[in-house]
């Protein structure tokens, strides 16, 4: 059984010009990403490489891409099927996706994050929820 948990908080603040993300190229040649999936991990992994949770709403992540919720639903859907995120419920208010990282391509700029998440598995868990 799958809990789906919406988000209703309306956006109203336009997207900051300064906003932005990186696509790396492993995103393509080790994870074979493309299009929105692409796109909507890119985004997940700029807040993760930088610590911060992603919480943006499904909603929000359409307006900043500039494609419909049903393309973002499926690259969530997709990501989370192929184990490249996980969806994580906080606290019944906020739902939050985060970058699994065992399944992160073993390149070199992974390895202090693989070591980091490894030692201490219970802070990142606190990092990521605020647990």
């Amino acid at each position: 059984m799958t809990l789906n948990i919406r988000i209703t908080q309306q956006y109203t603040k336009p997207i900051k010009d300064e906003a932005n993300f990186k696509i790396y190229g492993f995103m393509r040649s080790e994870m074979d990403l493309k299009g929105t999936e692409l796109l909507v991990y890119a985004m997940i992994y700029s807040y993760a490489s930088s610590c911060t949770p992603f919480r943006l709403s499904r909603q929000r992540i359409s307006e900043w891409l500039g494609c419909s919720l049903s393309s973002v639903d499926r690259a969530l859907s997709s990501l989370i099927e192929r184990h490249y995120i996980d969806k994580r419920d906080c606290f019944g208010k906020t739902v939050e996706y985060v970058i699994v990282v065992e399944n992160l391509p073993d390149i070199p700029m992974h390895q202090g994050l693989l070591r980091i998440c490894k030692e201490d598995e219970r802070e990142q868990k606190i990092r990521i929820c605020g647990a």
